[in-house]
This record gives C-alpha cells, structure tokens and sequence, in this order.
C-alpha cells in the first residue's frame, strides 16, 4: 500500500508537471521543489511530534523515522546525493537553507501550486 501511494504521488507530480510546463519551457517541478516537500513530511514532521509528545524522541527512532523518509524520497525521484534524509543535522541543515532561500516565493512557484492544487482535484475526481 505504501510503495502505491508513493507511485500515485509520482503520477501526480507528472501530471503536475505537464500541466504547469504547457505555458512554458521551464521545469515544473525542480528538485528543490522535491527536496522541500520531502523535509515537510520527515523532518518538519518529526519535529511536530515531538513538540506535541512534549519529549525528544530516542536517537535510533529519529534516525529510523528519517530513514524511511530517505527512502521515500527515493521512491518519488530525489536522487540520493540530493536526499536530506541522510541524517537528522542534513535534514536540518537544508531546511533551514531552503527556508531562507525560498522565503520570497517567484512566479514559478505560484505557477507550480496552482498546478499541483489542479491536478490533485482532478486526481480526487477519477478516484470517484
């Protein structure tokens, strides 16, 4: 069920991708696109939960956590030698650098998330 969701979202991306690059020559989707999405849902996720247990989680667990996310990272195309989910002080290290770097959003971006957000609603309509 997990290695179908990861190709579900992978078509996603895809359809994404075609959609927003009709307009113009331009990537859709970059890897840091990938690479900020992939923190969003391993790193920054795990700092919710523990914010939310109210404790720092063992060592060997965050690094499990993580790990798994390497892997789904893989799954939806992030090459390895791009993959923040190496380790917990990477992860945090590229968040932060994302973070500053893509604080002002440009028109590509906006373009992308009206993209993703169409073809997500077109993606819950075929699964009716």
């Amino acid at each position: 069920d997990a290695w179908l969701a990861c190709a579900r979202t992978r078509a996603i991306h895809a359809r994404a991708r075609l959609a927003a690059s009709a307009s113009t020559d331009e990537p859709a989707v970059c890897l840091e696109d990938s690479v900020a999405t992939l923190l969003a849902f391993s790193y920054v996720a795990l700092l919710g939960v523990e914010a939310l247990a109210g404790f720092r989680l063992a060592d060997a667990d965050r690094d499990a956590f993580l790990h798994l996310w390497r892997y789904v990272g893989r799954l939806i195309g992030v090459p390895d030698d791009a993959n923040p989910c190496a380790s917990l002080g990477l992860a945090k290290t590229t968040l932060e650098s994302l973070v500053m770097h893509l604080w002002d959003p440009d028109a590509n971006s906006a373009r992308l998330a009206r993209a993703v957000l169409g073809t997500a609603a077109g993606a819950d309509d075929d699964d009716a």
